[in-house]
């Protein structure tokens, strides 16, 4: 018999959330776009949007095309309404961004009902839903990282069906390819790849299992770069790779970053005093131009080496930067302000959850909270080393959320004396995931109360997901 107040374990009919998952971004796309003013913060993406749409080719190669691309698509179906069609594809973003998040809640093991209720609330972010009448890539770059953390948490579940690592593995490697197109700085998420590749391969002996998540990483690089190959081919008409990384290596590697940084929570007003610092005469309009990417590189790599105590002060402030609220436009004492200080707090809070677990809760960390960890960190430095700002903590926040909502579940389970039977869910158990094809409650009921009624004191295993069988394995 269920519980008093645990009405959120109970299962919950496959149209019900599917209606509930697009159906309320969908509704508040729209309502957002209706009331807000469209605006272009981002006219660099606009223009390559417009030229790839209406021209068939992007003619800048300094920053990355692939948000650019999307929205070119969307313009292509309505060429007569470029903003309705902006608004149209940022919409369907917020709808495939808030499935994406509750899939990964899911692939987490958290109930129906609350995998339900987090995914909605993740997807509502306001940091994602206002961006749906602009020209701003929060969402899709959002919606890409955290489909490569969910690829890579499922990875490490997929027990030893072939089939299943495959399609797995090969849905990494499309994100990865998609991914570093949109972000050249996710191509430092290949390590992750090995790793879940890695753990994967139980059972297997040291050089053999080497062998074999070497060989899996090896297919999943070469299906990221055939995927980069064939977006670049598609706006540029060739292979082409950004050529702004020197320039935002600069941003934040000058004797007036620190500066920039703690001001305008932002490295890039550094370049203008630092470049004339050196002597460069170098009007605004061309900073961008590719013969400056040697001197930046160059000035670079000098600061580095001569200032190393003042670059070890650069990492911490970057650091700082990237997690502190984002008051460029407000005060943070003001409603604005406030607010994103909220949005600040993902990263405090899932850290002393994920220190609560370790040290107060199981006592060990799961799979898929080093997945998430190293996901965190792979993420991170590239900032650390290049300019840092509080816009691009987006995607990291959601999916530090989205595992706080895991770890926090976790711990009420284990401190209520509920035994966490959602934690050794299979694929193939009737009634539990939405898109199951069993909608039985009497046997989900039952599934129910043998999971909360039993001892699964292999349930943090964590050890397989889908099992050859499709059956599930307990100690």
């Amino acid at each position: 018999m269920q519980r008093k107040g645990e009405w959120f374990l109970a299962d919950i009919s496959t149209a019900a959330s599917w209606s509930l998952l697009v159906g309320i971004p969908l509704v508040m796309g729209v309502i957002v776009s209706l009331a807000t003013p469209f605006t272009i913060p981002m006219g660099g993406y606009w223009l390559d949007a417009q030229q790839l749409a209406y021209h068939g080719k992007i003619l800048q190669h300094f920053t990355p095309a692939g948000y650019p691309e999307l929205l070119a698509g969307a313009i292509a179906v309505l060429p007569s309404h470029p903003i309705a069609a902006v608004c149209g594809i940022q919409t369907l973003l917020q709808c495939v961004c808030t499935v994406v998040l509750w899939a990964v809640l899911r692939t987490f093991d958290l109930p129906p009902r609350i995998a339900l209720l987090g995914g909605l609330l993740l997807g509502l972010h306001p940091e994602l839903i206002l961006s749906v009448p602009k020209v701003w890539d929060v969402q899709w770059s959002t919606t890409l990282f955290v489909s490569v953390v969910l690829t890579a948490v499922a990875l490490t579940r997929a027990g030893r069906s072939k089939g299943v690592r495959f399609t797995l593995a090969g849905a990494l490697g499309l994100f990865l390819g998609v991914g570093t197109f949109d972000r050249p700085n996710l191509l430092v998420l290949l390590p992750l790849a090995f790793g879940v590749l890695w753990l994967g391969e139980k059972g297997q002996s040291g050089p053999l299992r080497f062998a074999k998540a070497s060989v899996a990483t090896a297919i999943v690089v070469l299906i990221a770069a055939f995927t980069y190959t064939g977006a670049a081919e598609l706006a540029y008409g060739h292979l082409v790779t950004p050529h702004n990384g020197p320039y935002n290596l600069y941003a934040g590697q000058n004797s007036y970053s620190a500066g920039a940084l703690l001001t305008d929570l932002n490295g890039e007003p550094s370049i203008a005093p630092a470049i004339a610092s050196a002597g460069y005469d170098v009007p605004y309009m061309t900073w961008h131009y590719d013969w400056l990417a040697p001197i930046y590189l160059k000035r670079s790599s000098r600061f580095m080496k001569e200032h190393p105590v003042e670059e070890l002060e650069l990492i911490g402030i970057k650091f700082f930067t990237l997690f502190r609220p984002d008051t460029k436009v407000h005060r943070l004492f003001s409603a604005e302000g406030l607010m994103k200080g909220l949005l600040a707090l993902p990263m405090p809070i899932w850290l002393v959850l994920l220190l609560w677990t370790h040290h107060l809760g199981s006592g060990r960390l799961l799979e898929r909270d080093w997945v998430v960890l190293c996901a965190a960190i792979l993420y991170i430095v590239p900032f650390l080393l290049t300019n840092s700002d509080p816009r691009f903590r987006t995607p990291l926040d959601l999916v530090l959320a989205s595992h706080s909502i895991d770890l926090a579940y976790r711990l009420w389970a284990g401190g209520s004396g509920v035994v966490q039977g959602s934690l050794g869910l299979r694929a193939s158990e009737p009634g539990l995931i939405p898109w199951s094809d069993s909608t039985d409650d009497v046997s989900a009921s039952k599934n129910r109360q043998e999971r909360n009624t039993g001892i699964l004191r292999c349930a943090q295993d964590d050890e397989s997901f889908w099992s050859d069988s499709g059956t599930r394995n307990l100690c």
